[in-house]
């Protein structure tokens, strides 16, 4: 085991490289020493901070490691799940419109219409639900021939009796209260 006075000497007189190698070689052997471990211990600012992380990589148990691995792994792939872009998660309330309408953009859907129209067209289309696929809940307008038949209004021809009616200098029944 090396002394405290040992590594400041050897660390001043050779460097961080040389020192990383032989406290390693002398102290911690049993230290799985990879390409990556020895970049991380070449970035830590002093000696003493090298000596800390290689006592925990030499403290560490196999079950801690094998653990940390299985973790970064879970991780990697919940981030693929979070970025799917048609996530039914996302809160469209919370956006402004101008980025509601940069997301329609993006799925080719219409960009016009108020926020809450806009929020309903991208909720649907999470759910897979389309213009061609939706039940139509409002009724189909009467075509114009049919409009034409059914008129309330009355005919051209009573409407210009009327007008004429009015212009024969016949004055208006008007009934006064007195």
């Amino acid at each position: 085991m090396l002394t405290a006075i040992q590594k400041v000497r050897y660390y001043r007189k050779h460097g961080k490289r040389a020192y990383i190698n032989w406290i390693h070689k002398n102290d911690y052997s049993t230290v799985d020493l990879t390409k990556n471990k020895f970049n991380f211990l070449m970035s830590q600012p002093s000696r003493k901070s090298i000596d800390r992380e290689l006592f925990l990589m030499l403290t560490a148990p196999a079950w801690v490691t094998a653990a940390e691995d299985v973790l970064s792994e879970e991780v990697e792939e919940v981030e693929e799940v979070i970025d799917s872009p048609f996530s039914v998660d996302i809160d469209y309330n919370s956006m402004t419109i101008r980025e509601l309408q940069d997301i329609c953009r993006e799925r080719g859907l219409t960009i016009r219409g108020t926020k809450a129209q806009v929020v309903l067209r991208l909720k649907r289309d999470d759910e897979g639900i389309t213009e061609e696929t939706q039940p139509h809940d409002e009724t189909e307008a009467p075509s114009e021939e049919a409009v034409e038949e059914s008129s309330d209004a009355p005919a051209e021809a009573a409407v210009n009796e009327e007008v004429n009616n009015n212009d024969s200098g016949q004055e208006p029944n008007i009934d006064e209260e007195e």
